[in-house]
């Protein structure tokens, strides 16, 4: 924008970085001074919006007019008021700071029926440890979930978490009896450990991924897992300590139920990864940049924006009387179509006892796969023997998601019974209103109406400063290509990333940081500069053209430089076939051959080649300068 106002104007990058801090300081105040003013903005949201909970830490160190900054906590009200209505599944993930000073964001989000995000808390801290883990942990245990109620937590295998679910004092311990707590891995993360811990063999963790941890039927599970323990010891004995509390621990019982959906049992309701937590801490990245007070703003101002947005959207849906969501009802209707050749026989009508065959044509032609569905319906009487769900198949769709199979509906569909009778509740489009209206937010206003915080000084730790460029992308992974890779083969589009460049390590030029990016475009515009040269020495009288080992260099030192082989070529071809480079810059090269010192040929030759490598430093250097302002 600027540069379009002001074409001619130019300013320096330490201009620009100083008006940038300048104007975070006009919005937000100090980077010191933000620690100082956050327990005065988070006093003013809760005392504007009910029922929001907030918590801070920061005890002083010898003076007590002095504190110093630790953590800080919040979930806003409506965020609260909506956790009776979530499926109880959750996803907890951290994300760094980005500012002046080092530090972690903690968050915990929940899902609504069409699988958007519900943030229910955050939390900044210091670093990532069990102490932080389980600092928010029982934050979230004791003011947001609520005590004695039964949460499935997804998360990655980061060892402050794992110590989190072993520890009584937070609220969350696995063990205990009775236990409210379920610990599962997200599916994304281990992938990449099994990638890395088995010679990066993608072809396996394709395996891994959609045959069996994907796997609800308990005979496919049992099928690959048959196959990887002949083709792939390592990954089973990887994956037969992946989930275990002490990995060394040959005695401990392997639980495949951390990892697998087959052994799941429900309590993730189809919920494999922790995509979500991971994508709320993307929607923060340029929040992440700024002082805690902004960041803080920042998730108050995108919670009210998809509270209020998700409203109106839920209303109209509810007031078009449409049962279920849109995303649900799609589902449903898919799996009608499905079920239209599946063969019903009675085993107990009564009883709710049921036999779906299904012939498989395509992939087993000759072969019918039968499953057991058990449907307990209004009338009957409660029954031990009866699961505790209305609608059980073999397959275990219904029993892991809360969605009919498309075995259960291909009997409502023979006895015209109604589906929606047996979907879960929770995905509801009533439950779904009641999720994004049961709360309301209101304006804390200017920082002048803030209530007056009169605690001591709060102080960050000056250990906690950034040293040099701050980090802004998470790290990467090769499970993040493969998504790609597969969402590209998708659009009919040539894949990021090839299987020699996964199973070798090496990264593509999508994947590169933006330090790679700089380099490329050094490159391209040295290239511009070498197809110049190229035509000079097109047009020159002098055909000579000299051999290419006339200079010995290095092909790295030549992408250093910014120049591929035809550019360093066609430069060395412009040089030597002007003669007048010679005379011009090295006349006392020429006084001497005429003095009979050297031969012409050989001081032709040698003055040549200084005269390259001058050229090539002072391009380099060039070369250098800019890419290291670009870098910037």
């Amino acid at each position: 924008m600027l540069e379009l106002k002001y074409p001619n104007v130019k300013p320096t990058y330490n201009k620009l970085w100083r008006g940038r801090e300048k104007a975070i300081e006009q919005l937000f105040g100090s980077w010191e001074g933000a620690y100082n003013k956050l327990p005065s903005l988070l006093l003013a949201i809760q005392g504007t919006t009910p029922g929001t909970v907030i918590k801070w830490l920061a005890p002083t160190c010898g003076n007590p007019n002095r504190a110093m900054f630790l953590a800080a906590a919040w979930a806003f009200g409506p965020c609260i008021a909506a956790v009776p209505y979530l499926r109880p599944v959750i996803s907890i993930d951290a994300s760094f700071l980005s500012g002046r000073y080092r530090g972690k964001l903690l968050a915990a989000v929940g899902y609504d029926p069409e699988q958007r995000l519900v943030p229910l808390a955050f939390a900044l801290v210091r670093t990532e440890d069990e102490a932080c883990w389980g600092w928010f942990m029982k934050f979230l245990r004791d003011y947001v979930i609520g005590e004695k109620k039964k949460f499935c937590v997804v998360s990655d295998r980061h060892w402050g978490i794992r110590n989190t679910f072993k520890r009584p004092q937070y609220g969350w311990e696995e063990s205990a009896n009775p236990s409210y707590a379920v610990h599962r891995y997200c599916m994304q993360h281990v992938c990449e450990n099994l990638f890395k811990a088995c010679g990066r063999d993608l072809s396996l963790v394709e395996k891994f991924r959609n045959k069996l941890a994907n796997k609800k039927k308990r005979r496919a599970y049992e099928r690959m897992w048959n196959e990887l323990t002949l083709t792939h010891p390592e990954a089973i004995a990887y994956l037969t300590k992946c989930g275990k509390e002490h990995e060394q621990d040959d005695r401990e019982p392997a639980k495949p139920e951390r990892w697998a959906q087959t052994h799941d049992g429900g309590p993730r309701w189809g919920l494999m990864t922790s995509n979500g937590s991971e994508s709320l801490n993307s929607r923060y990245k340029a929040e992440r940049r700024l002082p805690v007070v902004g960041l803080v703003e920042g998730t108050w101002y995108k919670t009210v924006s998809w509270f209020n947005e998700r409203k109106l959207l839920s209303f109209e849906r509810n007031a078009e009387g449409e049962r279920w969501p849109k995303t649900i009802q799609e589902k449903i209707s898919k799996r009608t179509l499905k079920a239209v050749g599946i063969n019903i026989v009675s085993i107990d009508q009564m009883r709710g006892e049921f036999e779906a065959q299904v012939p498989y044509e395509k992939s087993e032609p000759g072969v019918t796969w039968k499953y057991k569905v058990l449907i307990r319906r209004a009338y009957q009487p409660t029954d031990p023997q009866l699961p505790t769900r209305r609608a059980v198949c073999e397959c275990r769709k219904p029993q892991l998601t809360g969605i009919p199979c498309v075995h259960v509906i291909a009997v409502f569909s023979k006895y015209r019974w109604e589906v929606d009778d047996f979907v879960d509740d929770k995905y509801s489009t009533e439950n779904m209103l009641k999720i994004w209206s049961s709360g309301e937010f209101h304006c804390y206003g200017d920082e002048e109406n803030w209530p007056v915080y009169d605690g001591p000084l709060i102080y960050p730790d000056r250990r906690m400063i950034n040293r040099g460029r701050r980090k802004k992308d998470r790290d990467w992974m090769w499970m993040d290509a493969m998504r790609k890779n597969k969402n590209k083969r998708n659009r009919g589009k040539e894949p990021l990333t090839t299987m020699e460049n996964v199973q070798s390590g090496r990264r593509t030029t999508s994947q590169r940081t933006t330090r790679t990016s700089t380099r490329n475009r050094a490159q391209s515009s040295a290239r511009e500069r070498g197809e110049t040269s190229r035509k000079g020495a097109n047009t020159s009288n002098d055909p000579v053209q000299p051999s290419r080992n006339s200079i010995s260099t290095d092909p790295r030192t030549e992408s250093r430089l910014g120049l591929g082989i035809e550019g360093l070529q066609s430069r060395r071809n412009s040089i030597s076939s002007d003669p007048r480079s010679v005379s011009t810059r090295y006349p006392s090269q020429q006084a001497s051959s005429s003095r009979g010192g050297r031969g012409p040929t050989q001081s032709t030759s040698s003055a040549g080649g200084r005269g390259i490598r001058t050229g090539f430093a002072k391009l380099g250097a060039r070369i250098r300068n800019n890419i290291s302002g670009w870098g910037r």
